[in-house]
């Protein structure tokens, strides 16, 4: 004699969860990617639109020697030597270690003839440097 079927309980699946957003990218995230494309943007020589976004990221990140430093270097560039110098000062008092910062502020002071106090800051580019081959680069670029 067959079996007799079993009779098969309805079992009703919960609906699939929504699919969650996106994660929002980090603080950091965003800044590091305002960072690059500021970087990036500079080489190609867009250092207006490079100062623009740097300025974006110091404003989730106000602290950023690094970006600071940037940003001067791009004022630099675009001959607002006031501003690299406004900015290379406020990069060396969020991190005196920074030689870079050093070394543009040194650079803008020389530019706006401020020969003295520049070959201080130039000195305390190379007494930051981390290594030789950056104290040997520095020194190539002040003979300059």
């Amino acid at each position: 004699k067959p079996a007799a079927p079993v009779p098969s309980a309805s079992v009703q699946l919960p609906a699939a969860p929504p699919t969650p957003p996106p994660v929002a990218r980090s603080l950091d995230e965003e800044v590091e990617a305002l960072k690059e494309q500021g970087n990036k943007v500079y080489k190609a020589g867009n250092h207006a639109r490079s100062i623009e976004l740097y300025s974006k990221a110091l404003e989730l990140a106000p602290d950023s020697s690094v970006l600071y430093n940037n940003r001067a270097l791009a004022k630099l560039t675009s001959n607002d030597v006031k501003g690299c110098l406004a900015d290379a000062i406020t990069a060396v008092a969020l991190d005196p270690t920074n030689h870079k910062a050093h070394h543009r502020v040194g650079k803008a002071k020389w530019q706006l003839g401020l020969l003295n106090a520049a070959a201080k800051d130039l000195a305390a580019a190379l007494e930051a440097a981390p290594d030789d081959k950056t104290r040997a680069t520095l020194k190539g670029e002040m003979d300059k």
